[in-house]
């Protein structure tokens, strides 16, 4: 039994299930809320998350208050505990999470129970206590991360992680119907519309286990724009997000050259760090591995080598005229790694207008659109994992976001993304390039 396990490191959980191999026994945790996006927030989320739902929705009108004894044995006005309640409390536990099968989780908000005051108003004139103990209250008067965790017993968006579980689900929202696309699709999308869409590739080489090499592509909508409106309504769709498996590096390369080509894309993006060879086979092309035939690359000025900086004030930057690893004077881009996530952050809870219905504000809808389509969901679930392990690295844990703000911090940092988060978010920079107007590519051709 794990007990307050809020404070504990619940990152290491699974070691206590390696505990109880032989004998296969039965594991409790308890505990209350506590930041979004944290590895306790993950384990709760593996569970049924179950609900008590109350057969009368009025119960509370049905308490019946008088003089009863305190812990102290002295009489005061408070609740009264009798049979009644039994009648009074009848509910049942709803299951709000039915793809976990495995672990039941019970959640306990204090409203639920009986024993707490919901007003000011009811703590003074029925339970006899101190306004304090109400949950108004505790709402007005408590900061909001001590609320949400200790009254709701819910999870809190921190300062500290910025990428939350909520935030995903947001943009996946209205999207049951939009499906993960192939490469084909993409490239049928791009000969139907042709320049009214923007299509960008990411691609983050991994360096093995656990990390693996990711693609990404996004679609850019360009609707045309009211002149009216003071705001773009463009707004991007995740197409394609692929984990690669552990493959050679020349295989890899021709099919990422393949999968750009394909999906007709307008640019792409891959780091340098562990990708510096395959991003010179992309851009130039070279032979299969296996039959020695050759394909074309992409160019240069369509597929960039990417490296990051740390100057925040030129978040994004173009060069040509250094040469990069083997010699060649290929244009390439500086990205600075904390501006472009917090540029992404930023993305996830954009709104603009909806195109049906650009001046009414209940018709909003996110910048960001996520496939949520059942057979698209179970290919992407993995994000929820991912994106929401972003740390801030530069703000101390202890902090609630209310203490954070009146501190002074050194430079904002991030922990390193996950493969999939710093995938799309180089299709997202990828927009941002300016193409065709003064590359030049030395070489011996």
């Amino acid at each position: 039994m794990l007990d307050e396990a809020q404070y504990q490191d619940i990152q290491y959980f699974d070691k206590v299930t390696l505990t109880m191999t032989q004998t296969m026994g039965k594991i409790t945790v308890l505990g209350i809320g506590g930041e979004s996006g944290s590895p306790y927030e993950e384990l709760w989320r593996r569970t049924d998350q179950r609900k008590w739902i109350y057969d009368d929705l009025n119960w509370r009108e049905k308490l019946q208050f008088g003089l009863v004894k305190n812990h102290r044995g002295q009489e005061k006005h408070g609740l009264i505990i009798g049979e009644y309640l039994k009648e009074v409390l009848r509910g049942h536990w709803e299951v709000t999470n039915p793809r976990a099968t495995h672990w039941h989780g019970y959640y306990l908000p204090q409203h639920i129970f009986p024993s707490i005051p919901l007003t000011i108003e009811s703590a003074i004139n029925d339970y006899d206590v101190d306004p304090i103990y109400s949950i108004e209250y505790k709402r007005k008067h408590m900061n909001r991360a001590l609320y949400t965790s200790h009254v709701l017993g819910s999870f809190y968006k921190a300062q500290r992680r910025p990428i939350t579980n909520e935030m995903i689900e947001a943009c996946m929202k209205n999207y049951y119907y939009m499906k993960l696309l192939t490469p084909e699709q993409i490239g049928d999308i791009k000969d139907t519309y042709g320049d009214r869409v923007f299509i960008s590739m990411g691609v983050d080489f991994g360096s093995g286990s656990p990390s693996q090499t990711v693609i990404s592509i996004l679609i850019t909508w360009k609707i045309k724009e009211s002149d009216k409106l003071q705001t773009s309504t463009h707004r991007i769709q995740l197409a394609l997000l692929e984990p690669r498996p552990q493959e050679n590096q020349l295989d890899q390369a021709e099919y990422i050259n393949w999968m750009f080509k394909t999906a007709k894309c307008d640019i792409g993006i891959g780091d340098l760090g562990y990708g510096a060879n395959q991003v010179m086979i992309i851009q130039e092309g070279g032979y299969n591995r296996q039959t020695g035939v050759k394909f074309a690359g992409v160019g240069a000025n369509k597929f960039y080598g990417s490296r990051t900086i740390g100057d925040e004030t030129k978040p994004l930057m173009e060069f040509t005229e250094k040469q990069d690893e083997h010699g060649k004077q290929n244009p390439h881009i500086k990205l600075d790694k904390s501006q472009i996530i917090q540029e992404f952050i930023d993305f996830m809870e954009e709104y603009v207008p909806h195109p049906d219905n650009p001046f009414v504000e209940d018709y909003q809808r996110l910048r960001f659109m996520i496939p949520n389509h059942p057979d698209s969901r179970s290919q992407i679930d993995f994000i929820f994992h991912d994106w929401v392990q972003l740390v801030r690295v530069d703000l101390p844990e202890e902090l609630e976001k209310e203490e954070i703000d009146k501190r002074i911090f050194a430079r904002k940092q991030f922990s390193h993304p996950s493969d999939s988060l710093i995938s799309v978010i180089y299709s997202l920079q990828g927009s941002k390039i300016k193409q065709g107007f003064h590359w030049v590519t030395v070489g011996n051709d």
